[in-house]
């Protein structure tokens, strides 16, 4: 019978852990991969789900960079430990989209939660 584990970082663990279809797509990836949004709900589990692919495919050659404004402290240093690379940027800032290093592979997951009813343009 399988461990019943809890908490929160144990759930963490067993949802971010990438399966062997996840594993091998990454063992083909191009090059460095870079998550727009990586501060948001879903963000911080997919660059990790990536990291790990990408070291269960012995693809330590290929970095995985976190874009977000990053105003969560403890998310931005548990993504590190990770050996996920974090970058602080705006992405509404078109000058700090394009200081933004390049990446072969783009996910993006930029989102705005709060305040669009008073600007609506944000949600798009």
């Amino acid at each position: 019978m399988k461990e019943i584990r809890s908490g929160v970082p144990d759930l963490e663990e067993e949802l971010g852990r990438p399966g062997p279809a996840l594993v091998a797509e990454a063992a083909d990836w191009p090059g460095d991969v870079v998550v727009l949004g990586a501060g948001g709900k879903t963000g911080a589990g997919i660059a990790s789900m990536a990291r790990r692919a990408l070291d269960a495919a012995g693809r330590d050659d290929i970095q995985v960079l976190a874009v977000s404004r990053w105003t969560d402290a403890r998310g931005r240093a548990g993504l590190e430990k990770l050996g996920v690379r974090t970058v602080v940027a705006d992405l509404s800032d078109p000058a700090a989209v394009d200081a933004l290093p390049d990446a072969a592979v783009v996910i993006h997951l930029v989102g705005a939660k709060f305040g669009t009813a008073s600007a609506p343009e944000q949600a798009w």
